[in-house]
């Protein structure tokens, strides 16, 4: 929760922007970090499972399932989180582990303006 926070607090930021996030590949760390900002976002649900499927047409030591999404932790979290839709549960789960509306707020603008 700590790096979600201090990552979260980066992208309320305007100034810190153009951001690039990137790792080995992306279905661990970063592919959280995505599905939270995109969650938070709208993007709609089926969308966020192809987006995490992509990353099977990389090299990365065998095929990742879809299940490896469904049954992680934060996946569970966000769907267990108060909200009728996914984008105002990863906003209330989101802000239960500490970042604060501001910062959820600003990135949502910082996104969609």
């Amino acid at each position: 929760n700590e790096q979600i926070l201090k990552i979260f607090s980066i992208l309320s930021d305007k100034s810190n922007y153009p951001i690039i996030v990137h790792c080995s590949i992306g279905t661990d760390r970063t592919g959280m970090l995505s599905f939270l900002l995109n969650a938070l976002l709208g993007v709609p649900e089926e969308e966020l499972y192809r987006d995490y499927m992509l990353s099977n047409f990389a090299e990365i030591g065998g095929k990742r399932k879809l299940t490896n999404l469904t049954e992680s932790q934060y996946y569970n979290d966000v769907k267990n989180a108060s909200g009728n839709t996914l984008s105002e549960k990863a906003y209330n789960f989101l802000h239960e582990i500490g970042v604060p509306k501001e910062q959820l707020n600003a990135i949502i603008s910082n996104f969609t303006e």
